[in-house]
């Protein structure tokens, strides 16, 4: 495993996708570490975007996502330009997480 590391909008938006799959899954945090062996705390940073580095812990919780047959990224390009988005000013900040959490009140 390479150890590249992550700007912080690229492990948020792997963070995003992570709850995303997690929840599509049906896993609590609870029942990943029960599948993982990784500390809810841990992962529930994982998900936060809170990593620099994709380390054998976070390794763990994509494999299981992968193996529950749920993408981790859906839409690569459209997270790559979320990212970029994210990147250019703390106002474009604020408005995508406007966005996100708007996203998310719909039913």
């Amino acid at each position: 495993m390479t150890r590249e590391r992550k700007s912080r909008s690229e492990a948020e938006a792997i963070g995003f996708h992570l709850q995303q799959a997690r929840k599509a899954c049906g896993y609590t945090l609870e029942d990943v570490q029960n599948r993982t062996g990784v500390n809810v705390g841990q992962l529930s940073r994982f998900e936060a975007g809170q990593f620099t580095f994709i380390t054998d812990n976070l390794q763990k919780f994509m494999n299981l996502l992968q193996e529950s047959n749920v993408p981790v990224e859906r839409h690569p390009q459209l997270v790559q330009r979320f990212a970029a988005l994210l990147d250019r000013s703390p106002q474009h900040k604020v408005a995508a997480t406007a966005l996100i959490a708007a996203l998310e009140c719909l039913q």
